[in-house]
């Protein structure tokens, strides 16, 4: 399994493109307002370019632990061949928006397209069926064969099926839960106030709630 990140949600300060960077769920007056710091801050104690980088790498985190986009982004899922038991292709990131299309090489090396979302209709009729989760329940989207349909057989090469799909919560931070954004400023805010691997002083107790805020965002990603 081959997995690509193809198109992730951006922003920028409206200087020029070169400024455009990772939009994030949680903005940087969230984490000044969460970690009670002033807004006008002076570099290089905690400026925003430094909070901005604390908060993409508690997003990071988020997203390797539990396999889910927050922001809408566009995937592309590359596997050497179809399930060669007849089940299903599960999408690995979750919560599974929209199927895009889903493309193959053919035994001569041709491209050929099962379902794209741009035409009509989109779907092979009668072939594939697709089942995408509501992201109160971030299981696996699946991409499913109709009643006595088969796979087809693409060629012998690696990545010669292409699957591209839409996941996240939705295009703005007020999509994601609150639960995990509230995870996020903590993790973010954690790295603010402790900035070596080890330290030496009193050793504060962590709180046992916030392994619990993702706890219903926790599953176990498919294996193929």
């Amino acid at each position: 399994m081959n997995l690509t990140l193809i198109e992730a949600p951006l922003t920028s300060n409206n200087d020029s493109p070169e400024t455009f960077r990772r939009a994030e769920p949680v903005l940087v007056t969230d984490l000044q307002t969460h970690s009670r710091l002033p807004s006008n801050l002076v570099p290089p104690a905690a400026d925003p370019a430094y909070l901005e980088q604390l908060i993409a790498a508690a997003r990071e985190l988020f997203e390797a632990e539990t396999h889910l986009q927050l922001l809408t982004a566009t995937w592309e899922l590359r596997l050497d061949n179809f399930p060669l038991s007849g089940g299903p292709v599960y999408l690995p990131i979750a919560p599974a928006q929209e199927l895009l299309s889903v493309k193959y090489l053919d035994t001569d090396g041709a491209e050929q397209t099962l379902y794209d979302s741009t035409v009509s209709p989109a779907i092979d009729e009668g072939v594939l069926e697709v089942d995408l989760k509501s992201p109160a329940r971030p299981e696996a989207g699946q991409i499913y064969l109709a009643y006595n349909q088969s796979w087809p057989s693409p060629r012998s090469e690696k990545n010669a099926v292409r699957i591209r799909f839409k996941a996240g919560f939705g295009a703005s931070p007020a999509d994601v839960p609150n639960g995990i954004k509230q995870w996020i400023l903590i993790q973010a805010a954690t790295m603010h106030e402790n900035r070596e691997a080890e330290f030496t002083g009193t050793i504060r107790a962590s709180f046992e709630f916030v392994p619990a805020l993702l706890d219903r965002w926790r599953w176990r990603r498919p294996v193929f």
